[in-house]
């Protein structure tokens, strides 16, 4: 955890505080979506600015069902070539440790040949996720990619 306590609590109360704030706005303006979607674009500051919106991101997930999550941000710290697959086991989280997905982690590494770039994993554009995916769905894994210098295609 790098950035709790500045872009999201680092207290597991107020931060429960946050996520029932945001889940009575959704029932107030949202009806049960219908949605299916496979992939989610979601936005990265600070929960006061944007936790509602990243919310109803992950509350448009059908059932929450979503067993791994990869987390793909872009790199706001420092500068390098191309995508940096993060190898921690465990990510913290105030509300309780998530796993990594590593299996799935090494076929991503293996197949896109990728590295880690281990200072690039201190990103505010992943790390924001990660309280999301723990309140969400408890028992979900998670990859976290970041990138920085890659043409977009290739990033695809």
């Amino acid at each position: 955890m790098t950035v709790n306590g500045s872009f999201y609590p680092d207290d597991d109360k107020e931060l429960k505080r946050y996520f029932s704030h945001f889940d009575g706005l959704y029932n107030q303006h949202f009806k049960k979506t219908q949605l299916n979607p496979v992939a989610l674009i979601v936005p990265h500051a600070g929960y006061v600015y944007s936790g509602y919106t990243a919310s109803v991101a992950y509350k448009s997930l059908p059932n929450n069902d979503v067993m791994t999550y990869v987390i793909i941000g872009p790199s706001h710290r420092i500068a390098f070539d191309g995508v940096s697959i993060c190898e921690a086991d465990i990510y913290q989280t105030p509300l309780g440790n998530i796993q990594a997905d590593t299996t799935l982690r090494d076929e991503l590494k293996n197949k896109f040949n990728l590295k880690n770039t281990q200072e690039a994993h201190r990103e505010h554009s992943t790390e924001t996720q990660f309280p999301f995916i723990k309140h969400y769905q408890k028992n979900a894994k998670i990859i976290e990619l970041v990138y920085s210098n890659i043409d977009a295609q290739k990033l695809s």
